[in-house]
C-alpha cells in the first residue's frame, strides 16, 4: 500500500468508491463487447471460497498455475468492472512491479499479474445493500437479473485472458453459494478448511495485525472496505449465520474466532448434506493437501478435469495457540473430523 501514489489513490477512489461509476464502466464495456461475448453459463468454472486463513490463496494460485483459467489480477485494478477496456488503457503505460510480500505478512509474494480476490467489487456494486451491514455481512439470494449480469462479467474476464474457464477466490461467496451454482450449473465450489484452532488463531493474529496497520495507514482500511474484505481489522464485519451466542466472546479472544469457524463450517456442511447439488461443493482440508500432496492434489485435479503434471509445494504452518473454551473446542474438533471425512469421500480417497 505504501507504493500507491496520489494519482493511483484517486483512481481507486473514483472507480471503487462510487458504485455508480462501476455500473457505468460495466455497462459501457458490455455494450462495446456485446457482439464478441461468448456465453459462460456452461463453463466448468472454479470458485474457491471459505473462511480466510485456510489456504484459499495457496489453492487458488496452484490452480491458476495450471494455465487453464482466467482470473482477475492486480493488473485489472482499479477498473475491475471493465477489464478489457482498462487492459488497453493501462497497457499503454507498460508498468511492471517487483514481487513483494503482500500486506498479510505471510510470505506470499505478489506482483501485478498475481491472481487475487477482486471479484467482490461486482457484488458490492450491484447488490451491496442486500448483504453489507455496518457490523456484519449477511447470507443472501441473488436475483435473476444480477445473475445474468454476473455471467456477462465472467465472460468479459474470460475474453480478457483468452480462456474458457474462470477461477475465483472470494471468501464472501459462501454467503451466496446457491446463487453461484445457479449462475453456473457446471461449476465447482472448493471450500478450504483448516484445523480449527490453527485457523482461528491465524484469523485472530491477522485481525490484530490489520487493526494496527489500518491505524497507521487509513488508505489500507478504505481499500479493504472497497473490496468488502472485512475478515479482520478495525472494520471487521463477521458473517452472520444466526448463531444465538455469536456475541458472547470478545473479538480479541481465540474463542470469538473459533466460534466464527464453527458457525461457518457447520452451516456449509449442513448445506452440503441437504442439497441435491452437493457434488458441486468440494471441501479441501489444508492439513491433508499439505501432508499428502501428491495423492490429494491429484484427486482434486481429476475431480476438476484438469490435466497437469506439476505438483505444488504446499507447506504446512503450525503455531502454538491459546486455550479456548473446552466445550467450544470439542465442538470444533468433532466438526473438523466430519469435514475431513467428507473431503476424502468426495475425492474418492481412503484415509
Amino acid at each position: 500500500m505504501s507504493d500507491y501514489g496520489i494519482l493511483s489513490k484517486l483512481l481507486h477512489k473514483l472507480s471503487l468508491g462510487n458504485a455508480f461509476v462501476g455500473e457505468i464502466c460495466f455497462d459501457i464495456e458490455c455494450s462495446v463487447k456485446r457482439k464478441d461475448i461468448q456465453s459462460s453459463i456452461n463453463g466448468k468454472h472454479i470458485f474457491v471460497s471459505g473462511l480466510a486463513r485456510a489456504g484459499t490463496t495457496m489453492l487458488m494460485r496452484a490452480l491458476h498455475e495450471t494455465g487453464e483459467f482466467a482470473s482477475l489480477t492486480y493488473r485489472d485494478m482499479p477498473f475491475v468492472l471493465a477489464p478489457n477496456m482498462w487492459a488497453k488503457i493501462s497497457g499503454l503505460a507498460n508498468i511492471e512491479m517487483d514481487k513483494k510480500v503482500r500486506v498479510h505478512g505471510d510470505g506470499i509474494l505478489v506482483d501485478f499479474d498475481s491472481p487475487e480476490a477482486l471479484e467482490e467489487i461486482f457484488w458490492a456494486t450491484f447488490i451491496g445493500n442486500s448483504y453489507i451491514r455496518k457490523e456484519k455481512l449477511l447470507p443472501h439470494v441473488v436475483e435473476n437479473e444480477i445473475i445474468e449480469k454476473f455471467r456477462d462479467y465472467v465472460a468479459l474476464v474470460l475474453m480478457r485472458y483468452g480462456k474458457s474457464r474462470y477461477l475465483s477466490k472470494n471468501n464472501n461467496n459462501i454467503l451466496r453459494q446457491n446463487s453461484i451454482l445457479e449462475a453456473f450449473p457446471c461449476a465447482t465450489i472448493l471450500v478450504p478448511f483448516r484445523e480449527p484452532l490453527q485457523q482461528a488463531y491465524s484469523l485472530m493474529k491477522q485481525h490484530q495485525k490489520f487493526k494496527v496497520e489500518g491505524e497507521s495507514n487509513p488508505f489500507l482500511e478504505q481499500y479493504m472496505g472497497w473490496l468488502v474484505h472485512h475478515e479482520f481489522g478495525s472494520d471487521h464485519r463477521p458473517f452472520e449465520w444466526g448463531v444465538e451466542d455469536a456475541g458472547i466472546y470478545e473479538v480479541e479472544s481465540i474463542d470469538y474466532w473459533l466460534l466464527q469457524w464453527v458457525s461457518a463450517y457447520s452451516t456449509l456442511l449442513t448445506i452440503f448434506e441437504k442439497q441435491a447439488a452437493s457434488s458441486c461443493l468440494l471441501f479441501v482440508c489444508y492439513e491433508s493437501i499439505c501432508s499428502d500432496t501428491t495423492r490429494v492434489w491429484g484427486a482434486i485435479l481429476n475431480k476438476l478435469e484438469i490435466e497437469s503434471s506439476s505438483i505444488p509445494d504446499f507447506n504446512i504452518r503450525f503455531s502454538e495457540t491459546p486455550s479456548p473454551n473446552s466445550s467450544l473446542k470439542n465442538t470444533a474438533h468433532a466438526l473438523y473430523a466430519k469435514l475431513v471425512d467428507q473431503s476424502y469421500t468426495s475425492l474418492g480417497l481412503s484415509r
